[in-house]
């Protein structure tokens, strides 16, 4: 089940589930600005019945937040309602439930099969959407390879293996960037580790295990970005260069992955294909409005275009504007329809 955002004051932004995505459509942006009971409310604008573009581009990941301003909103602000979630209308069918239990079935049949489970371990690791240097460096880790103190000891070159920030327990690679308690703040502050916090894990591969099998939109590219920060961070200090508090950790991880998945947005869509229909003009005294929708799936946004021809065709008026992508074609030719009759005025005609 899924809320359909209607005036956003039942709905949590943090806490509940309100995202039409494949995953378990709850937000997994870094939000630690956002209390665990804010609501959705304080991202619209209600006088306007917009939502507060500014404040969700900057608090959300990309992806969360062109799916989050393409959620379409009504003038009227009606409460929100819960509605099933795997319909493009939210209304329940037994054909989308059987779909579901097929593919929770098969999911389990193919990591329940596999022949060899490090060779899925590695190639989910390879497959991040992350840069390449943050893989590099999971990988470092996962095979042992990073200069932690207990390494540097096995080698001779330290005379203490002892944790360097924390000055009570081993460093080893799970120690330095999951199990420390100077760490406790960072990753206290994302609910959905907390599943790998209450696991008896003795690895960094069993760590990195827990989150590579998440199905959900980024959570594992956040987790490792964040460890490549913590990591980054751990050296600095070691060495005496400039570094940010442990506070600004995952903010600036939310950043660095940000910043990548844009640069690597790229569309693939194939060219649409126009097909024309023959155009009547209306009856005098009538005015006829078409109106029309297109879509930039690269830049995840869209445009709404409205024209208003006479009894003869000759255009009277008309109107363009700049929309954020909604979650379907449909939704977006209503937000047209809408944009229309809702100023007949402005437009230039009444009748």
């Amino acid at each position: 089940m899924v809320w359909r955002i209607g005036n956003g004051q039942n709905v949590r932004i943090k806490e509940d589930r309100w995202l039409r995505i494949k995953s378990n459509k709850a937000a997994i942006s870094p939000l630690t600005s956002i209390q665990a009971d804010t609501r959705v409310c304080s991202l619209i604008n209600h006088e306007l019945g917009m939502w507060k573009s500014d404040v969700v581009e900057r608090l959300f990941l990309p992806h969360e937040a062109s799916l989050i301003l393409g959620i379409p909103l009504s003038f009227r602000m009606p409460p929100d309602d819960i509605t099933w979630g795997l319909t493009p209308y939210g209304i329940f069918s037994t054909k989308s439930a059987y779909k579901m239990l097929v593919s929770l079935d098969n999911s389990g049949e193919v990591g329940s099969s596999s022949p060899d489970p490090q060779l899925k371990f590695w190639k989910s690791l390879w497959s991040l959407r992350v840069p390449n240097k943050v893989k590099h460096f999971a990988w470092r880790a996962c095979n042992n390879a990073l200069p932690t103190m207990v390494n540097l000891q096995q080698r001779h070159i330290s005379t203490s293996d002892l944790c360097e920030q924390c000055t009570t327990e081993p460093e080893d690679t799970l120690h330095a960037l999951w199990a420390c308690s100077k760490l406790e703040e960072v990753w206290r502050t994302l609910s959905w580790t907390l599943p790998a916090a209450q696991a008896s894990l003795s690895s960094f591969n069993a760590l990195l295990d827990c989150f590579l099998q998440v199905k959900d939109d980024y959570r594992k590219e956040i987790f490792i970005i964040i460890a490549w920060t913590i990591w980054n961070r751990r050296n600095a200090l070691k060495f005496g260069r400039p570094t940010i508090p442990v506070t600004n950790i995952i903010p600036r991880a939310g950043s660095l992955l940000q910043e990548f998945i844009a640069a690597q947005e790229v569309s693939n869509e194939p060219p649409s294909v126009t097909v024309s229909s023959q155009w009547h003009p209306p009856e005098f005294p009538y005015y006829k409005a078409n109106f029309d929708t297109a879509v930039f799936k690269a830049s995840a946004s869209a445009g709404i275009g409205v024209i208003i021809r006479d009894s003869r065709g000759d255009a009277i008026s008309a109107l363009s504007v700049p929309t954020h992508l909604s979650t379907s074609v449909a939704t977006m030719e209503a937000l047209a329809c809408q944009r229309r009759s809702s100023s007949p005025k402005k437009l230039g005609s009444d009748k």
